[in-house]
């Protein structure tokens, strides 16, 4: 993705295309509330993304049995 000064990103069409959706979806007015919201979700996201791809990674020595007191 190019760099984009923060004049040139506001008056993008796209972008306030996009903030407008996410307005009338969130309910929420403020640019800058949803900017903040947009980058929670995506980081959130990508740590759930990378968790998920370390499946298989970590091996774990765990006795459910005796750790639930069967065994």
């Amino acid at each position: 993705m190019e760099q984009l000064s923060t004049s040139t990103l506001i008056k993008s069409k796209r972008v306030n295309s996009l903030l407008m959706e996410a307005k009338n979806l969130t309910g929420i007015s403020r640019k800058i509330s949803l900017v903040e919201m947009a980058l929670e979700y995506w980081i959130k996201y990508q740590k759930r993304l990378n968790l998920i791809n370390m499946a298989g990674y970590i091996q774990l020595d765990v006795n459910f049995n005796a750790t639930r007191g069967r065994g």
